[in-house]
Formats: C-alpha cells, structure tokens, sequence
C-alpha cells in the first residue's frame, strides 16, 4: 500500500448516504472483505451517516482510512460533526433511547459491529 488511502464525504443531504456506502464499500473490496465483514461495514457506515442527517449535523462528514499495522489492513471509519454535542453518552449507547423517535438501536449496533469503537462528545454551549 503506498502510504494511507483516506477520503471525506461530507453529509449534509440523504443522498451523500449512498455516495458513503458507495466508497467505503470499494475500499472494503480493495481489503478482500468477506461478504459478511462487507455488510456490517455498511451498516456502521449507513448508521453513522444517517444519524448525521437525522441530527442535522452541522458541517458533518464520514472521514475512511485504509490503514495497516504490520500485516493487519483495517478501514477506519470517523463520523464527525460541529454539533451541539451529546450531554449523556451513557445513555445515548443505551438500545432503546432516541431523541428523534427511532428505534434508538443505532449506536449499540454499531458498536457491537466494529472491532473498536470510541464515542466522543464535546458539549458545545453556543
């Protein structure tokens, strides 16, 4: 790999939903992903940028790496926005809990899905 492979797609309208799944999936086919670590790379990414829509996400975008340690190739994948911040990330993780009148399953999934997962919230008092 000729140094680290990395893109941003900003997520201001549903639309840029696809256009993320779209290149995080090229790059999963590029690591020979199974069909199964495919799909749930997808749901993450799909998740992620959903919420950033639901949420209207101020300046929000999806930020993939391909990366590699040693002989391990990983995507990692960044969901990153200006928003107000998140009071309680205790609870948000909590299946179930939703501010927006979803399944409020999101999260949780996503974190069970991922082989790392960290949730980071800087409150925002504008």
């Amino acid at each position: 790999m000729d140094g680290p492979k990395q893109f941003v797609i900003p997520i201001d309208e549903s639309h840029h939903v696809g256009i993320a799944i779209r290149k995080v999936s090229k790059l999963a086919e590029e690591l020979g992903f199974s069909e199964k670590e495919l799909s749930e790379t997808l749901i993450v990414v799909s998740e992620l940028a959903n919420n950033l829509i639901e949420h209207e996400a101020i300046e929000g975008k999806i930020i993939c790496s391909l990366n590699e340690e040693g002989t391990k190739k990983y995507i990692q994948i960044i969901s990153e926005d200006k928003g107000p911040g998140i009071a309680n990330v205790e609870t948000v993780m909590e299946d179930g809990y939703s501010t927006s009148g979803t399944l409020g399953i999101g999260l949780g999934a996503i974190k069970r899905l991922m082989s790392d997962f960290r949730l980071t919230s800087n409150i925002n008092n504008v």
